[in-house]
């Protein structure tokens, strides 16, 4: 009883925390760009007596002007030297006057692992935005009942590793939620014993044996939408041993864990009939269509990132959620800063948060100019280019987004693609848009869902040729697909098709994949942070290639 009153405590000051912080967003909407100018002015004269702020006479600087002029654009290689000196010896006041105590490091999935600092200033943002999702929790949930109380599941993990001179590594996600641990009891269905065990404890098992237990669970939340689909999926594919557990109070002992952490969770068990038996009947039906509901018939809200590449399994979990659960996608940002935020569930438009940062922007159809948020177009699309507030300054980042609106002088963004992850192939050049669009038009045309896809250039072929790889649903061999997938290409990228025709490049290879070969990338990759991973879009290196290529089912002209 205790714990639910905290519980109804905690979930309402943080939705009200949330809509405090939706009203504060709206009434500097109308004077953004005048705030924005004054917040990077006002940090460049807090930090010019750091090293950083020294090397680029950050004392002259008065104007926005006086900034593009005397700060270049930069990348990581300009901040390592010092990021390196604060690991190794502890050393502070070099990018910024705020202590660092933390560092990002990034996933990886762009070649070599960074560093990234994070200060109790660049982590607000995320409190703000964690609070507008509890507000729209608290929304979705008043349509169903009186009162905002419950808890959820969240696939985000803790842990962080350290460093020396009490500096501490790990995700952003987990530093976000390593602030939030004394109360995370209160709000997810994880138990505190196993926070910050890493890979000791094969935590998919936790999630999914403490979830399903547990009915009255009102929101899911992960960072990506493919850890929640590969936990469904688990949830079906294991259903028989989870239902054992939770009707004998045990766990598997297969399940590694050390024996510590058993003893703790089992003292805490008890068996559970009756639940089991709700289980078995929902979980042995033929189809999982709308199974989530049926599992948690109080759900109300899925939050995580699922627009742009991640949008097959924003369908699939649309397939296990049905129409009565919304979906909120969370946020745009990266390991550097959370750049924009939704402000309503199954909004896919993110507000640029107006006090998170100095954004700068770079047109894609003109990269010689460099323009401000007031100086931006609707329909069109721009490099971002960051000052956060933990000591990186014109920071390129390589994200591209398409501004879709305003709110007053804010704009709205969608993801757009990510630079460097474009195929030349032959001079021309097919972004991930381009995929994206062939993508939807192929699974239509062959009448079976594409789980997950990636695709490579293969220039030792003679001309060079894309290199197609797919999951499907219903796994088996598509006559003429390479041909169906050419002929789209055409369509949508007019150039790649003039280049088919007259011989310059030659015809894409579909290869389709064996079953879960996604799935099973993404836990080997990392198996305690999967759900860090990101979906593999471009086959950028030697072992994404091997891998894949090790994982066909049907390959190139068998299928033909």
């Amino acid at each position: 009883m205790i714990n639910k009153i905290l519980n109804f405590i905690y979930m309402n000051v943080m939705a009200i925390y949330g809509k405090h912080v939706y009203k504060k967003y709206m009434k500097m909407s109308k004077t953004a760009n005048k705030k924005s100018e004054k917040l990077l002015l006002n940090w460049i004269q807090k930090n010019k007596n750091t090293a950083f702020g020294k090397k680029y006479n950050f004392k002259d600087i008065k104007t926005i002007e006086d900034y593009q002029n005397k700060m270049p654009l930069t990348t990581y290689n300009e901040y390592k030297e010092f990021v390196d000196e604060t690991i190794e010896n502890g050393t502070q006041n070099l990018l910024i006057q705020q202590k660092i105590t933390y560092f990002v490091h990034t996933s990886g999935t762009t070649g070599v692992k960074k560093m990234i600092p994070v200060t109790k200033a660049s982590y607000i943002p995320y409190l703000s935005s964690a609070s507008l999702y509890f507000w729209n929790i608290k929304m979705e949930l008043k349509k169903r009942q009186k009162f905002f109380y419950g808890r959820g599941l969240s696939t985000v993990e803790t842990e962080s590793e350290d460093l020396k001179h009490g500096i501490k590594t790990g995700y952003i996600s987990g530093y976000a939620m390593s602030s939030l641990k004394n109360v995370m009891p209160l709000t997810t269905c994880i138990p505190k014993e196993v926070f910050d065990c890493g890979d000791e404890v094969d935590m998919t098992y936790i999630k999914a044996r403490y979830s399903i237990e547990d009915k009255d669970l009102i929101y899911l939340m992960s960072v990506f939408m493919s850890s929640l689909t590969d936990l469904i999926n688990y949830i079906i594919e294991n259903k028989e041993m989870l239902i054992n557990d939770i009707e004998n109070g045990t766990i598997n002992e297969n399940i590694q864990m050390p024996e510590d952490i058993r003893k703790k969770l089992s003292k805490k068990l008890k068996p559970n009939p009756k639940r089991a038996n709700e289980l078995r009947t929902i979980l042995d039906c033929e189809s999982s269509q709308g199974i989530v509901p049926k599992i948690w018939p109080r759900m109300c809200t899925v939050l995580a990132i699922s627009t742009g590449e991640f949008a097959p399994f924003n369908e699939r979990m649309r397939e296990y959620c049905g129409n009565s659960i919304t979906f909120n996608y969370l946020m745009h940002g990266s390991s550097e800063a959370l750049i924009g935020t939704t402000l309503f569930s199954e909004s896919k438009d993110y507000m640029i948060i107006p006090d998170g940062g100095f954004y700068e922007f770079i047109p894609e159809d003109d990269e010689e100019q460099i323009l401000t948020m007031d100086q931006l177009e609707v329909g069109k699309k721009y490099e971002i280019i960051l000052t956060n507030l933990a000591g990186l300054y014109r920071y390129q980042i390589k994200d591209v987004v398409k501004i879709t609106g305003f709110i007053n002088d804010i704009p709205l963004m969608r993801f757009a693609y990510r630079k460097g992850q474009i195929v030349n192939i032959c001079g021309v050049h097919f972004t991930i848009e381009h995929l994206e669009k062939t993508i939807v038009e192929l699974e239509n045309k062959i009448k079976n869902q594409i789980l997950d896809y990636s695709i490579y250039v293969d220039n030792d072929c003679v001309p060079s040729r894309m290199v197609l790889y797919i999951e499907l649903e219903n796994t088996k061999k598509i006559p003429n697909i390479n041909k169906m997938f050419d002929d789209i290409v055409s369509e949508i990228n007019e150039e790649h098709g003039r280049m088919l025709k007259i011989g310059e490049c030659s015809s894409t290879i579909v290869n389709i994949l064996k079953p879960k070969t996604y799935e099973n990338y993404r836990h080997n990759k990392d198996r305690k942070n999967a759900n860090q991973i990101k979906t593999i879009r471009i086959i950028d290196t030697k072992e994404k290639r091997e891998y894949f290529e090790q994982n066909i089912l049907y390959g190139g002209e068998t299928n033909e």
